[in-house]
């Protein structure tokens, strides 16, 4: 009986991982939970079979990606953003166009228009995440890019901030929120 106390407890904290995670591979929720692949693969296949849980669209050759449901509806959709859904997106696929990106990254709850998927891609190449594989040729051909920085599962976004600037010193003298 205590065996069983101990089983359940890990499962638990397995699963406690996998909500903080929101989308996982097995391999990476048996790292962060500390547990045996094997143990998080059976879990994982449950928690499927319970509606807990939904595979993600993973291209060909790439490892299979899980992301929590709470209440019939992904976590990620409930409180998804056009930027997240993106970068989830990016994450699983090889390579992708603005078009590709907009399809994958739209739900019921977020459209994404191929315009903010052009803006992002372009932010995110500026930034050195993504590499262009073949230029744009407007209007016959989308750049397709390729993602090269792939830091987790938060999305990059552009921030603008809220700064003092004296022109008289030529300089930045505050940066709201407490740097200087």
């Amino acid at each position: 009986m205590k065996v069983l106390g101990n089983r359940a407890s890990v499962d638990e904290a397995i699963w406690t991982t996998a909500q903080r995670l929101r989308e996982f591979s097995y391999a990476q929720l048996a790292v962060e939970a500390k547990s045996n692949i094997d143990r998080v693969t059976r879990l994982v296949k449950e928690w499927q079979a319970a509606g807990k849980a939904e595979m993600i669209v993973a291209p060909a050759g790439r490892r299979r990606m899980f992301r929590v449901i709470a209440g019939g509806l992904p976590i990620t959709a409930a409180i998804g953003s056009a930027q997240g859904n993106m970068w989830r997106a990016m994450r699983s696929c090889r390579s992708f166009c603005p078009t590709d990106l907009a399809m994958l990254a739209s739900n019921d709850m977020v459209k994404v228009t191929v315009e903010d998927a052009t803006a992002y891609c372009q932010m995110l190449n500026r930034a050195n995440y993504l590499r262009v594989e073949r230029k744009a040729v407007p209007p016959a051909r989308e750049a397709i890019y390729r993602l090269i920085r792939n830091t987790g599962p938060g999305a990059p976004t552009l921030r603008r901030i809220r700064a003092v600037v004296d022109p008289n010193l030529n300089e930045i003298v505050h940066v709201a929120g407490g740097m200087q």
